[in-house]
């Protein structure tokens, strides 16, 4: 795995100063809902948005939910999940990880 760096630095202007800020970087993916059409079922996409690539993966009725189904899928093909977040406003989660090599659509 590649090391990234994790500081930058703020200058000051007035003290001619400057300040290490040390910050995560993470990669996201979306995870959305998709309803059942009259030929599919429910299903789940991943969306990568670092390298703009989704999944589509069908709705497995053995896990808790769509956080869970993505969880599971992520795993399985080798990403550890960092943190996540939801979005209650477009009703998503996303899922943070620092693993930049293993694309989503294997």
């Amino acid at each position: 795995m590649r090391k990234r760096k994790n500081s930058f630095y703020l200058y000051n202007s007035k003290t001619e100063k400057r300040k290490e800020i040390k910050a995560n970087h993470y990669r996201a993916i979306k995870i959305k809902y998709l309803g059942p059409t009259d030929y599919k079922g429910e299903r789940i996409v991943l969306i990568d948005t670092r390298n703009k690539k989704r999944k589509i993966i069908s709705y497995d009725y053995s896990q808790n939910g769509t956080f869970q189904i993505a969880i599971k899928y992520l795993l399985e093909i080798g990403i550890k999940t960092d943190s996540y977040y939801y979005n209650d406003y477009s009703h998503e989660y996303v899922i943070l990880t620092n693993n930049f090599e293993i694309m989503i659509n294997k």
